[in-house]
């Protein structure tokens, strides 16, 4: 029982760091994909940079993951730099910009061709030659921008190297075993203990490795990629994570875009070993725990049943065995649901199974937002289902991104489009804000991506979007069989009903939604309109296409 718990343990943490990566992947792409970006590349005027900066610093306040967030030159000079500190984000200015022409992580990422995805090594930050106090760990993913060869910049985030930590370890919090994270010599990127760590950047800790601890064990854990083994010193369950590997693929998913294989050196792409580790004593102490508890079930056996010891030892087989085989079917469903469900969802459910196992749900105050693409049931007509899907999956892939940045929860795929909502994070109006500017952020990644598309089929594709606000049941619908957990109420019909009055490029909001945005004053107003299935007219308000952005 004890190496299947850490044979799962090791998967649980591999999956949760995998998370971790694709998600700063997604901000990337997400981020490289902001229309300000392009006009600040070509040009240096101040329009461009400040409005750049305006983006890059909402998008900080939103996404706390980030300790920088760099606009680099083809020759590593710093052009636009945005810090996130206790204070908050903010624009660094251009006299404290920096030249990092001459960092290893620089000269690496030079390296890539255009639209490639760059991973570093997990380290600690650097300033001038000296390692920062307090301790930074960091780990940098950067993006090359440019076409057909030419490199026109490069976009970099530094993420924090405690989200990836803290993903870690909560992801299986095992108080038999040790969690460790070692980098491909044998360093500790989490060790037994903290003054083991970053022995590969600390001179005084050089010699602080894991052969150095476990040296026979080393040879087992370098040489496999997956794997246990059981020795004097305890249980070793280890599996291999390639950060580069993981941050192509997501790119590639996004992107439809074909695998690239890292130039890293002769080592081959950096990779990490993640090591559960059960101590020799631990193990002792399970043991004759076990021991103990079966020899007195052995002894009240033989007074109450003479020789049917026997049938403990059976019920003791079973139990192990139907351990493992929950086991397996909990990984069998988180990844079957992971495919199938989004994240958020999956996680409420997963997290509390009992409150969510029954029809009903709770009342909420939240937006809801319908997607559509106007004009794909011609092109469907028209093309072979291959190129529908593709062209359909890729669409959906750009729509969605904006989701997670704004905090949306995407409920379901509905044909070519899509039902979302958002709750609140801190009051009411701020769910109906984060709505309207991920629903700006889909219509310019909507553009961008058909714009210039090789056939008019494509370039004639819309998107229209509607946004209600109001008091929804959030929760279970259906039969006891057959269970949706979805969004009910009035706000999602008002949703959908903008949704299908929207022309493509349009967005349209409710009265009760405009009212919780009162910056937007530029919104034309379509007043006493009838939305189908209503029988009272109300005012709806189309925004415009570029409106503020603040709450990103």
């Amino acid at each position: 029982m004890v190496r299947d718990e850490e044979a799962h343990a090791v998967q649980m943490r591999q999956d949760a760091v995998v998370g971790i990566i694709e998600a700063a992947v997604s901000d990337l792409l997400f981020l490289s994909e902001v229309n300000e970006l392009a006009p600040f590349l070509a040009s240096d005027g101040r329009s461009s940079r400040d409005a750049l900066s305006k983006e890059l610093v909402a998008f900080s306040r939103r996404q706390r993951s980030y300790d920088q967030i760099r606009v680099l030159s083809p020759a590593g000079m710093e052009i636009l730099r945005v810090d996130s500190r206790e204070g908050g984000p903010s624009l660094v200015s251009e006299e404290d910009l920096q030249f990092k022409g001459d960092r290893y992580y620089f000269q690496e990422m030079s390296r890539c061709t255009a639209g490639s995805i760059y991973v570093s090594p997990l380290d600690l930050n650097v300033e001038g030659d000296e390692v920062e106090l307090p301790f930074q760990s960091m780990l940098r993913l950067g993006l090359a921008l440019g076409v057909e060869g030419e490199i026109h910049g490069y976009l970099l985030v530094n993420l924090r190297g405690s989200v990836v930590f803290d993903a870690f370890v909560r992801a299986h919090p095992d108080p038999g075993a040790t969690a460790l994270l070692v980098n491909d010599e044998g360093y500790w990127l989490r060790g037994p203990s903290p003054e083991s760590e970053w022995g590969f950047i600390l001179p005084d800790r050089a010699d602080e490795r894991f052969q150095k601890l476990f040296a026979s064990e080393w040879n087992a854990v370098s040489s496999s990629a997956t794997g246990q083994l059981m020795t004097a010193n305890g249980l070793f369950s280890f599996d291999t994570l390639v950060p580069y590997a993981e941050a192509d693929a997501i790119r590639c998913a996004a992107t439809g875009a074909s695998p690239e294989i890292a130039s890293t050196g002769d080592g081959g792409p950096l990779h990490w070993k993640n090591v559960s580790w059960v101590a020799a004593d631990a193990l002792a102490r399970t043991r004759s725990v076990g021991a103990a508890q079966l020899a007195g079930w052995n002894i009240v056996g033989v007074l109450i049943l003479g020789s049917g010891s026997w049938g403990f030892a059976r019920w003791v087989t079973r139990r192990a065995e139907l351990h493992r085989k929950t086991e397996r079917e909990k990984e069998l469903l988180h990844s079957t649901l992971q495919k199938y469900m989004p994240q958020e969802i999956r996680n409420r459910l997963l997290g509390d199974p009992a409150r969510h196992a029954r029809l009903g749900g709770e009342a909420q105050d939240v937006s809801v937002l319908f997607a559509d693409i106007r004009g794909f049931t011609r092109f469907v007509e028209r093309h072979d289902p291959d190129e529908v899907v593709a062209v359909l999956n890729r669409t959906l892939t750009e729509l969605t991104a904006p989701l997670r940045v704004y905090g949306g929860i995407l409920d379901k795929y509905v044909g070519d489009g899509f039902l979302a909502f958002f709750e609140p994070s801190a009051d009411f109006s701020d769910a109906a804000q984060r709505a309207v500017d991920a629903a700006r952020v889909m219509q310019r990644a909507f553009r961008n991506l058909w714009a210039d598309a090789p056939t008019d089929a494509l370039r004639e594709l819309g998107l229209g979007i509607g946004i209600g606000t109001g008091r929804v049941i959030v929760g279970n619908v259906g039969s006891e069989d057959a269970m949706d957990y979805t969004v009910v109420g009035d706000a999602v019909n008002v949703a959908a009903r903008l949704q299908d009055l929207a022309m493509a490029g349009e967005i349209l909001v409710s009265q009760s939604t405009y009212e919780l945005i009162p910056d937007e004053d530029d919104a034309d107003v379509l007043r006493e309109t009838t939305l189908r299935g209503r029988r009272e007219p109300m005012d709806v308000y189309k925004l415009q296409e570029d409106g503020p952005s603040r709450s990103a």
